[in-house]
């Protein structure tokens, strides 16, 4: 079997080395990969917003039978269009890689789940951010809603430091393309933890062996 892991981070880095060691697998490819996971894959180019860059009947065609990739090919549905054509393949879809891809459908997700997270609000224009900034206590975090690489948070200390995140968010001088909704979110401190889960489909309680079918669909 032939399998295809889409990124070039270390979790992609992790995920081609395990995969590589199964004798079921006879080639790992990584698109686009780096130069540590060369040691342990082939690496190929590749746009992760291009899914015919991935899928067979597109473009390079290199995907083989199986992929799974980070939030940009996520979000951009690759998932979803290698489904389409029949191809097997583990990781979110479109719909699901929301959680990854948007702040603000994480953020509503978790309060409608009751799922412990920071105070927060969406605004969707620069005028209704500025009055709800009024509502937080300062310092406060801004972010940007969509996927931005590390560069969409913002912790500020000062009024005006948040004014002018806001602004630039908004008017795109920060992310050079101008966001259409921000999440203002109070600052939390302490430690973060941060956990990679893969799962199989189903949920077993402990001790109780399988769980319901109702625990399986979440």
């Amino acid at each position: 079997m032939k399998v295809l892991v889409i990124g070039g981070g270390g979790r992609e880095h992790a995920l081609s080395a395990a995969i590589g060691r199964s004798a079921r697998v006879s080639e790992v490819v990584c698109a686009p990969g780096n130069g540590g996971i060369a040691a342990v894959a082939k690496c190929v180019r590749a746009d992760q917003k291009d899914i015919d860059d991935f899928a067979p009947g597109g473009g390079r065609g290199e995907a083989g039978s199986d992929g799974g990739g980070p939030g940009t090919a996520a979000g951009a549905g690759l998932v979803d269009a290698m489904q389409q054509r029949e191809l097997r393949v583990f990781g979110p879809t479109r719909e699901a890689a929301l959680l990854e891809t948007s702040k603000a459908h994480a953020k509503r997700f978790m309060q409608r789940h009751t799922i412990p997270t920071a105070a927060y609000a969406v605004s969707e224009s620069q005028r209704e951010a500025l009055e709800t900034l009024e509502m937080f206590h300062l310092p406060v975090v801004i972010k940007a809603d969509g996927l931005a690489a590390g560069k969409g948070v913002l912790i500020c200390e000062q009024k005006a430091e948040a004014e002018k995140a806001i602004a630039g968010l908004f008017g795109g001088q920060l992310l050079g393309e101008a966001q259409q909704s921000i999440v203002i979110e109070e600052l939390l401190t302490g430690e973060e933890l941060s956990f990679l889960v893969l799962s199989d489909g189903s949920m077993r309680s402990a001790g109780s062996g399988a769980g319901s079918q109702e625990d399986r669909r979440r």
